[in-house]
């Protein structure tokens, strides 16, 4: 029977390509024998409703899996890219195949309604904290039927994506000219390692800018 995979990384449900400590792998069954049969299928023993237990998953990482109930399963894995990418790889070899479309309430069951589902969703995906309240505040206008569809096109829309997924702007320049001084002072906070020696800084550096007034 058909087997649902989605994951999420850093904040539970986030996007697939950004950074965080922990992903949230959930594994959905048509039913609870299917469930099973899945579970079997990438190496886990059968658990009980509500059970949670700690696991090498697929021999890739050590992973805190909870059952919620009978038709979904969490695998929770580190988040880096390349643990993710070894685990979908994986889940996808056993027989596991992807799901990340459809409908947002089998996603977030908590949900009183698809509205809920929706900005959970949205707010799970927004990057900067300053979309909670826009972001709340539609939903609330949708939900009144006062909102509106928005031209991907309209300045409103351009807006309200630059909370969802911030522009990347890219500081590029020779050994010692400031840049990881100047990343640090944006950003409030020693993101790079500062030193008047060249070569300090011998990877890329990036943070994400909230920028208000």
């Amino acid at each position: 029977m058909a087997i649902a995979v989605w994951y999420s990384v850093g904040t539970p449900f986030a996007p697939s390509n950004a950074p965080g400590a922990i992903a949230v792998i959930q594994i959905r069954g048509d039913d609870g024998a299917s469930l099973d049969d899945a579970l079997r299928a990438i190496g886990l023993p059968a658990i009980n409703e509500g059970g949670v237990t700690v696991r090498r998953v697929l021999d890739v990482d050590e992973c805190v899996v909870c059952r919620w109930d009978a038709r979904r399963v969490h695998v929770m894995p580190h988040a880096g890219r390349a643990v993710m990418r070894a685990m979908i790889a994986a889940l996808e070899g056993a027989g596991i195949r992807g799901e990340q479309a459809g409908d947002p309430r089998s996603r977030y069951p908590e949900a009183r309604d698809v509205m809920d589902a929706c900005l959970c969703e949205a707010l799970a995906r927004a990057e900067s904290p300053l979309a909670v309240d826009v972001v709340s505040m539609h939903a609330e206008r949708w939900r009144s039927g006062e909102g509106e569809v928005l031209d991907d096109g309209s300045a409103h829309a351009r807006a309200l994506s630059h909370l969802m997924t911030p522009a990347v702007v890219v500081g590029w320049g020779p050994a010692n000219v400031g840049k990881s001084s100047l990343l640090n002072a944006l950003a409030r906070r020693a993101v790079s390692i500062v030193a008047d020696q060249p070569g300090t800084t011998r990877d890329h550096v990036g943070a994400t800018l909230v920028v208000d007034g």
